[in-house]
Order: structure tokens, then sequence, then C-alpha cells
């Protein structure tokens, strides 16, 4: 008997970090059936010039992942008042989705409102954070932080970012 694989979301938007990405992307897989989301089909291009086609629109996406991948970009400001973006994660987070967020991907989660109560670790300085409005009681120094369903990490952490992936999946 061949069990099914967790179904895991890669979040793409313009520019955003391979890099930052790329070992957990490694590091799951075989582990999880993967579907690439952006805003709207057709070629998203990574900061170092990587053309990636996503399967769907995220507005299209329905059913709630067990964990939904948020890389970093160039520039968050599209993600981050995407409102139907905004409102996907909202709706997966009821449904007890499990969220990592690398380098300044946690700053959609600050825009969806579910980073509010919790620690977290931003690639951003403490005046860009305030800025945007972030809780700063909630900021952790450190390379990965893990509250409840939500994985945030410093855009170096990127091997550390990947075994935490990995272990939200497996406990």
């Amino acid at each position: 008997m061949t069990l099914a694989r967790p179904a895991c979301v890669l979040l793409l938007y313009p520019d955003f970090a391979e890099y930052q990405i790329a070992p957990a992307l490694e590091a799951l897989r075989d582990r999880v059936a993967l579907t690439v989301l952006a805003a709207d089909l057709g070629a998203v291009r990574g900061e170092a010039g990587l053309r990636v086609l996503a399967d769907a629109r995220w507005s299209e996406s329905v059913a709630a992942p067990q964990l939904v991948l948020m890389p970093g970009a160039l520039d968050m400001r599209a993600p981050a008042t995407d409102g139907r973006l905004l409102g996907c994660l909202r709706a997966w987070a009821s449904s007890g989705t499990r969220f990592a967020a690398i380098c300044a991907g946690p700053v959609v989660l600050h825009a969806a409102g579910l980073l509010g109560g919790r620690r977290y670790v931003v690639g951003m300085t403490q005046a860009q954070r305030r800025r945007l409005g972030m809780d700063e009681t909630g900021f952790a120094d450190q390379p990965v932080v893990r509250d409840g369903p939500l994985i945030t990490a410093r855009g170096t952490a990127v091997d550390d970012f990947a075994r935490a992936c990995v272990r939200a999946l497996t406990g």
C-alpha cells in the first residue's frame, strides 16, 4: 500500500530568491507532492534569472496544503498587498496549514495577520520592521524560529530552514 505524500505549496512572486528555497526543495523531494503557485500562470523569474512555471494561480487553489514554502524576494510589496494571496493564506491557516517563510517571506505572513502573538525572524532591520508595523516583541534574533504552525528563518540559514521544513512534516 502506497501512502499519499503530504501536499506542499511553493509560492512564487517576481524576483524570488532561488537559493533560499533550493535546500528545502531538495530535502523535501520525494517526501511531498509539490505544487507551485503564483499570481498568474506563466514564468516567474527569480532574482538570479531562473524562470519557473506555476502549476496554478493561488486564487484557484482551494485545498489546504500541509506546508507552504515562502521565499524572500527583492521586493515583497506585490505579494504582501495581493488580496487573493492574503485571503488564501488566511483560509489555509484556519485549516491547520503550516507555513515556512525565509528572509523577507514573513512580511507576507504579517500582511495576512498570521504573525500576531508569535515569535518570528525576518531579514529586515528594526526600522524596516517598525515601518511595516511588525510586532517587535515577537522578533527573535535567531537563524530559525518555529512557533506553532510557523517556521521563519534568516536568508542565510538555508540549511537549518530546510531541516525545519522536514521536521514540520515528519514530527
